[in-house]
């Protein structure tokens, strides 16, 4: 899989992940929780942002071994 592919498979996800609370009032979005297994109870606002810095981090670590496969 190419690190184009890849990107485009993360995008998909959030993508997926923003329909299903797009509409929602920030309000609802705090009404909704569901345990992490590390942090503890976070609300679906939490999830979000969460989600989003956790796929940065997938994101660098792809660049990362691409770089060391390459070199």
């Amino acid at each position: 899989m190419t690190m184009q592919e890849l990107k485009a498979k993360l995008d998909q996800s959030l993508q997926s992940l923003l329909q299903v609370t797009d509409g929602l009032e920030e309000d609802h979005l705090q009404q909704l929780s569901f345990p992490h297994p590390v942090f503890g109870l976070m609300d679906l606002k939490q999830w979000v942002e969460f989600v989003g810095v956790h796929e940065k981090c997938h994101l660098e670590q792809m660049k990362e071994v691409l770089r060391e496969i390459s070199a």
